[in-house]
């Protein structure tokens, strides 16, 4: 267990050492004030690391100042201008914005699930086309051999049957 627990300790250290012997361990006023602007709910926060994420894979060479003042740009305008609003006034946004982004949703799988119907639709119908063209091709070829009165064991749709099989197809013909 001492063993477990010491190499547990030696790779928290390695990995949390920029927050215990960094600028993060004794941060200063401007760092305090820089993130104070940071989301405090998980959801905004990962909303925060997306946009990170898709503005620095857009642009790897940009710096992380000029990618997080872009999100920081993009994500601040709504709080503050939410913020600016009385409470009343907040929360009947918030219930507007909940209730318009559940319609969206509904009416995006909505559409979604009348495009997978149509896609279904339509197999349906090229399989049933491609089964009566089968069922016309086979409906002629027989019905060409019953006028002409030959032998239809010597079409091409019988050739890979064996011999026995092909004496009990003229029995049953000819019955």
């Amino acid at each position: 267990i001492h063993a477990l627990a010491t190499s547990f300790s030696l790779k928290l250290g390695c990995q949390l050492e920029r927050y215990l012997s960094g600028d993060l361990s004794e941060p200063t006023h401007k760092l305090l004030k820089a993130a104070s602007s940071a989301p405090v709910h998980k959801m905004l926060a990962d909303h925060t690391l997306g946009l990170v994420d898709a503005l620095w894979r857009r642009a790897p060479n940009e710096s992380i100042g000029f990618v997080g003042g872009k999100v920081q740009g993009v994500q601040n305008k709504t709080i503050k201008w939410l913020n600016n609003q009385t409470e009343t006034q907040q929360e009947k946004l918030i219930k507007y914005a909940v209730r318009h982004g559940a319609k969206s949703r509904q009416l995006f799988q909505q559409r979604q699930f009348a495009l997978q119907n149509a896609l279904a639709r339509k197999q349906e119908d090229v399989c049933r086309k491609r089964e009566k063209a089968n069922r016309t091709k086979f409906e002629k070829l027989i019905s060409n051999v019953l006028y002409q009165k030959g032998p239809i064991l010597e079409l091409d749709i019988f050739s890979n049957l064996e011999e026995d099989q092909k004496s009990k197809l003229q029995e049953f013909l000819h019955h």
